[in-house]
């Protein structure tokens, strides 16, 4: 198996950073520090991160065909515009109004539609209320697509589209679904790789050219590519940080693997012995990835 080492690009100490997303157009990394509603913008070239504050937690964000994005923030889903160094934002859909869960990861489909999930909520009573998957069209039209989620996390299509590939964290597996990009309808639900509980909680995901998963471990400070036809790991990536949440690859020809990290809920031991908790890593692992799907028509 072959092991590769992440290097630190931006010690950005984010409680939770989430959702790398490649803007080609830009060359520029966005990505989101969840619960104090934080959008980014990071120049590697530069060495730049602009902020964007959104007033609550954000989840996600996808670019759009139109320009701008779209974000999948606690109240729903909004349109981002961006003019003189300052973010607007639109209200386009709440999937789930009422609930007291937010948003997790999310990715777009190749035909257009947003598709992002939520994060179960604790109840007193050590029940929860379940978080669900669901996907959104241009005109704000939802549709739901799983119920009964824990953790919405990690996202992607197979090269021909006939295939999604999806994490619910708590189930320590990439599920694997027949795909219908005509309707955007999920069927025939198996596990296409399992993940050891002792190594890490399965979080956020990516794709590469030639069809391997990379999946990165929330507690196991690595990134695992897979095969999700055989179930075989094939290479890491150690993160010099252990709570590791999301990769996409990324830069001019997309052959480097951008990798966000956190620190939420660690103790300040655990803190002090895990002092890049929060920062952003990168890899070149000698393969490519490809650029994101775009919302809208």
């Amino acid at each position: 198996m072959k092991t590769f080492k992440a290097e630190l690009v931006l010690n950005a100490g984010a409680e939770l950073a989430e959702g790398p997303l490649w803007s080609e157009d830009e060359q520029k990394l966005y990505w989101v520090n969840i619960n104090v509603g934080e959008l980014h913008r990071f120049d590697p070239v530069a060495g730049n991160d602009e902020t964007f504050f959104c007033g609550e937690p954000i989840g996600t964000v996808a670019l759009r065909k139109d320009g701008g994005l779209v974000g999948a923030l606690k109240s729903g889903i909004y349109l981002l515009d961006f003019e003189n160094g300052l973010m607007q934002k639109r209200k386009l859909t709440d999937p789930e109004p009422g609930t007291p869960n937010r948003f997790n990861d999310g990715k777009c489909d190749p035909a257009g539609r947003l598709l992002a999930g939520t994060c179960y909520a604790p109840l007193p009573d050590n029940g929860r209320i379940d978080g669900g998957f669901y996907s959104i069209e241009e005109d704000g039209s939802c549709q739901t697509l799983l119920n009964g989620i824990s953790i919405s996390n990690g996202l992607c299509f197979r090269a021909d589209h006939k295939i999604l590939y999806y994490i619910d964290s708590l189930n320590y597996a990439v599920t694997a679904y027949d795909y219908n990009l005509s309707d955007g309808s999920l069927s025939n639900p198996r596990t296409a790789v399992t993940i050891p509980r002792e190594i890490g909680l399965p979080d956020g995901m990516t794709i590469d050219e030639n069809g391997n998963l990379w999946i990165a471990l929330f507690k196991g400070g690595k990134v695992l590519c897979a095969n999700p036809e055989s179930g075989e790991i094939l290479a890491e990536v150690e993160v010099p940080a252990q709570k590791v949440t999301c990769p996409v690859f990324g830069g001019p020809d997309f052959s480097t693997l951008y990798i966000t990290t956190g620190w939420e809920n660690s103790t300040p031991e655990e803190r002090k012995n895990d002092p890049l908790g929060g920062a952003l890593f990168a890899v070149r692992p000698g393969v490519k990835g490809l650029p994101s799907f775009r919302f809208g028509k």
